[in-house]
């Protein structure tokens, strides 16, 4: 069979080794999200951390029993280190009186470091790898809401990803930033969060 040609009812199918399995245990399926929504980081949501891609190309429509269970990469562990640090720098109002504060966190990308830094119950983020990952709803219960006035109050997100490092308004999607270098501009380890 000449390398291009197709079999009938053949195709190629994507698997990605997850430790998403019963009890943890590590299991091979279907890449059911865009491959650029899996991470090989440990911080990472476990039905999408993965560190082994498999393409197949056949009628599997599960994965097949002929692909590897041992000898697979490991996942990288996020550390405490500066390579995961991500300082945040806060401004809202509390109670009448401004508040300003920062925090530093670690992870994988900023919205698993904003989630370090201040603790999961003082953070809403819409984390659905496809869809909208990292969406910041709300952050010590700050949420978009629509004032008295008729005026809106809203989180919004500066950073100095250009590269011309001038602060611009961001969007929400916290989770598409990352602090580790050599992710052009979606690497940054400094984001302000204003309340307003």
């Amino acid at each position: 069979m000449h390398p291009g040609s197709a079999v009938s009812g053949h195709q190629w199918n994507v698997f990605v080794y997850t430790l998403d399995g019963s009890n943890g245990a590590g299991q091979w399926k279907v890449a059911d999200k865009t491959l650029g929504f899996y991470k090989p980081f440990d911080d990472y949501n476990s039905a999408y951390a993965t560190a082994n891609v498999a393409l197949y190309y056949g009628v599997a429509t599960t994965a097949p029993t002929t692909l590897p269970v041992t000898g697979l990469q490991s996942l990288t562990p996020v550390t405490e280190t500066a390579t995961y640090a991500v300082n945040f720098e806060f401004t809202y109002v509390n109670n009448g009186e401004d508040v300003y504060t920062t925090a530093t966190g670690y992870g994988s990308d900023a919205a698993l470091a904003l989630i370090n830094a201040v603790g999961s119950t003082n953070v809403s983020l819409v984390t659905t790898p496809g869809v909208n990952y990292g969406y910041l709803n709300s952050l010590y219960n700050l949420a978009t809401v629509e004032n008295s006035d008729g005026s809106w109050s809203w989180w919004y997100m500066m950073n100095n990803v250009l590269p011309s490092n001038e602060s611009v308004e961001s969007a929400f999607y916290l989770g598409m930033y990352t602090p580790i270098t050599g992710y052009g501009e979606l690497s940054s380890n400094l984001f302000t969060l204003y309340y307003s």
